[in-house]
This record gives structure tokens, C-alpha cells and sequence, in this order.
């Protein structure tokens, strides 16, 4: 029983390892890369459009720190939503979620 309980743990802690690492990765767009470190007119450049959603970023008070822009696509096999989010004009984190 220690073992599976053990094994267990290991693999939830593999899993949330995983999806961190996957959340701060470049994003394909198209043949142009989005990265952590390009500012809201690059990514505006590379989308080629403004996003589909607008939300504020807030730190634990509830003070404004930045933005998160959404972008869906629905083209092609594989539909997903991108999710950029900006500090100081500069994306700090991004990932993309496809749907199913």
C-alpha cells in the first residue's frame, strides 16, 4: 500500500511539473514564435490582430500589474486559445490549451 501511495504522489508530482514547464514555453504563431521578453506591439505584429479577450492582471491586493490577452483559433485540426500574459509592456508568461 506505501508503494502505490508513494508512486502515486511521484506521478501527481511529475504531472504538475510538466504542466509549469509547458506554461512558460514559446507559442507557435503561424511561422513567427511568441516568447517570453517580446512587447504587446510585437505580439500584435506577429498575430496580426488584436486579441480576442482583454483581462487585467492584479497581484495579491488587488492592484493592476499587467494584462492578460486571449486569442482563439479555430482554424485547422487542432482549435486553441493562447493566452499571453504582459508586465511593463513585456510578456512575462504565455501557453496555449487546445480544445477537445
Amino acid at each position: 500500500m506505501r508503494i502505490i501511495a508513494a508512486a502515486v504522489i511521484a506521478l501527481t508530482a511529475l504531472a504538475a511539473h510538466a504542466q509549469s514547464s509547458l506554461r512558460d514555453a514559446p507559442v507557435r504563431w503561424d511561422s513567427k514564435i511568441i516568447r517570453t521578453g517580446d512587447s504587446t506591439g510585437k505580439v500584435l505584429s506577429i498575430t496580426q490582430r488584436q486579441p480576442d479577450e482583454r483581462g487585467a492582471l492584479e497581484n495579491l491586493f488587488g492592484g493592476a500589474v499587467g494584462e492578460r490577452w486571449t486569442y482563439h483559433e479555430f482554424k485547422g485540426q487542432n482549435p486553441r486559445s493562447v493566452y499571453v500574459e504582459f508586465e511593463d509592456g513585456r510578456v512575462v508568461r504565455l501557453w496555449s490549451e487546445l480544445h477537445r
